[in-house]
C-alpha cells in the first residue's frame, strides 16, 4: 500500500479535497481530454488533405469538360463554378480544422 499522511489523508476526508488536489485532477483530466482530441483530429486531417486533392482534380476536369467536346455553353461553365466552390469548401474546411488543433495544443500547453 502506498505511503500517505493518515493525517493528511484524514483532513481530506472531513474537508474534501483542497484546491491543489482538485486542481492537479482538472488538469491531468483536461491534459487526457486534450491528448486524445487532437489525436482524433489529426486522423481526421489526412481524409481532409484528400477531400482538397480530389476538389482540386474535379475542378481540373471540369475546365477541361472531362475530355468532351463543350456541347452546352452554360452548363460548362456552371460546372467549373460547382467545382471551383467545392475547392474552396474542402480547402477552408481543412484550414479550420488545422486551426481547431492548433487551439486545442494552444490551451494544452497553458497547463504546463
Amino acid at each position: 500500500m502506498k505511503k500517505v499522511s493518515l493525517l493528511g489523508l484524514l483532513v481530506a476526508i472531513i474537508t474534501g479535497d483542497d484546491a491543489t488536489a482538485k486542481s492537479a485532477k482538472i488538469q491531468r483530466k483536461s491534459d487526457s481530454i486534450l491528448t486524445a482530441q487532437v489525436a482524433v483530429k489529426n486522423a481526421t486531417t489526412l481524409e481532409l488533405e484528400e477531400a482538397v486533392e480530389t476538389a482540386e482534380e474535379n475542378l481540373t476536369k471540369a475546365i477541361v469538360n472531362n475530355g468532351n467536346p463543350i456541347e452546352y455553353k452554360d452548363q460548362y461553365v456552371h460546372n467549373i463554378f460547382e467545382a471551383r466552390n467545392a475547392l474552396e469548401e474542402a480547402t477552408e474546411a481543412l484550414e479550420n480544422h488545422k486551426k481547431d488543433i492548433e487551439f486545442l495544443k494552444g490551451i494544452q500547453s497553458m497547463w504546463e
